[in-house]
């Protein structure tokens, strides 16, 4: 980039764009032709020597090569992520939370309001989440499993298929 020689003759331009031998003269190249891809996100500008990139509203770098994060220079509420676009950013609750996402506006969700512990077990609402304390025979997330004997060790004889009961301890065994 920078300058040409005007002519044939071989030999390098200096960064001044002139010449030690005071018969060759350089011309200035210029690196913004409509093909030029410098400047990605933005116009190319022709400078003597060299260019300099005029960056579209929200990329930086010498060629605009550079989305700004906008997430850096904005908040979010702390139960919310940020999305970074173009010159822009939205923020989105996260999971077990409603609301705008922006700084005070993600409210936790009640997850126990429609109760998801099942066979008995008891919800309890946290940050985001719920946690389920099964009664017992019973796990799991939702206190879906029941814990039978079937689960722990497998008690039929000559590798017979075992098949839970109706409580912990009740089995039938196939062969």
């Amino acid at each position: 980039t920078g300058y040409m020689i005007n002519g044939s003759a071989w030999s390098d331009c200096l960064a001044t764009g002139s010449w030690s031998v005071a018969t060759l003269q350089c011309s200035d190249i210029d690196e913004c032709t409509p093909t030029s891809d410098l400047c990605n996100s933005g116009m190319c500008n022709n400078m003597a020597g060299s260019y300099m990139c005029t960056c579209n509203l929200g990329f930086t770098g010498r060629n605009c090569e550079t989305n700004i994060d906008d997430c850096l220079l904005n908040s979010c509420d702390e139960s919310a992520n940020c999305n970074d676009g173009i010159a822009s950013f939205s923020c989105i609750c996260k999971s077990g939370y409603l609301g705008t996402g922006y700084p005070g506006h993600c409210t936790d969700v009640n997850e126990c309001a429609i109760q998801p512990c099942q066979n008995n077990g008891t919800c309890y609402n946290i940050a985001g989440g719920f946690n389920c304390t099964c009664s017992q025979n019973f796990s799991g997330e939702t206190c879906a499993i029941l814990n039978s004997i079937c689960a722990q060790a497998n008690p039929c004889s000559n590798q017979g298929m075992c098949e839970p009961g109706c409580s912990p301890n009740a089995y039938t065994c196939r062969c």
